[in-house]
């Protein structure tokens, strides 16, 4: 008996061994409900609750036993409207915007519920990050936030003891980030009406290749070639319009994500082009 106890607390125990190991894991919920937290303390404001059983993925340990975990489904986050360029105005959350600002922009952690963001902020993103507004924008403290889905690196935390582990963690996940390099598509030959070769009924798909991804539809071609020929207005119409394709039921979010790169990429350029010769610009703050 003793013995089977002895074993049976090495079992228990083996899941915190493991958290010390370096790279992410998945882990299971083993108390019946624990409180998340926006910082390592239990002084900190609470994000939440899970329940018994909730799989986490845990990507760090943190001093005095608590785990860093990727934000949980459902969670919340904040940023300061003034450094987000809402890609879409007239479209309704949820929607992809991008922040503009040079330097870094503080996010602050939310609560589900609560239409204010919290006083921990963490986490800091650089100019061209996406970000997914999740509801309109709020007035707080003499400022103007944006509710947004937890970006990559906005953890919340749980005492280690509340859980176990499961298995490793593939975090490998794709990005889109901005190539203002990025070697375009070749413009395909139009057929005998006029209407390029690749306007024929089909999904849309990212090919990638030794440099960006590319897009296998029409109206990205068409985009593409109206950008090289500077019709930049025609351009950003139709990576709207694929954009807008792509988020219905059974489009690829990949390739909607990367129209609005483009776009975002396109008015860019169109301010570089029309700014006055020494003007100034705004530094992001917390």
């Amino acid at each position: 008996m003793r013995r089977a106890a002895v074993v049976g607390l090495a079992l228990l125990f083996a899941p915190l061994a493991r958290a010390a190991e370096p790279g992410a894991f998945r882990g299971v919920v083993i108390v019946d409900e624990v409180t998340v937290r926006s910082a390592p303390s239990d002084r900190i404001a609470d994000t939440g609750t899970l329940a018994r059983g909730t799989a986490v993925i845990v990507e760090r340990e943190e001093l005095g036993g608590w785990l860093a975990i990727t934000a949980p489904k459902g969670s919340v986050s904040w940023i300061a409207a003034a450094f987000v360029e809402d890609l879409a105005p007239d479209r309704p959350t949820p929607k992809l915007a991008i922040v503009h600002s040079e330097g870094e922009v503080t996010v602050a952690a939310g609560k589900p519920g609560l239409a204010q963001p919290l006083d921990v902020r963490r986490e800091k993103l650089p100019q061209g990050t996406m970000v997914m507004l999740i509801g309109p924008k709020v007035d707080f403290n003499g400022k103007k936030w944006y509710p947004i889905e937890p970006p990559a690196g906005d953890v919340r935390y749980v005492p280690k003891t509340a859980i176990q582990y499961d298995r490793p963690a593939n975090t490998n996940a794709f990005s889109v980030r901005i190539n203002e390099n990025a070697t375009p598509l070749p413009v395909v030959p139009a057929s005998g009406n006029g209407t390029p070769a690749a306007a024929l009924p089909g999904p849309a798909r990212v090919q990638p290749d030794s440099g960006a991804p590319t897009v296998n539809h029409d109206l990205w071609i068409r985009a593409e070639a109206a950008e090289r020929a500077g019709r930049a207005a025609e351009a950003e119409r139709l990576y709207f319009e694929l954009a807008g394709l792509m988020n219905r039921e059974g489009g690829d979010n990949t390739v909607a994500n990367l129209c609005y790169t483009r776009i975002h990429s396109l008015r860019e350029k169109n301010r570089a082009a029309s700014a006055p010769a020494g003007g100034g610009t705004t530094s992001a703050k917390d």
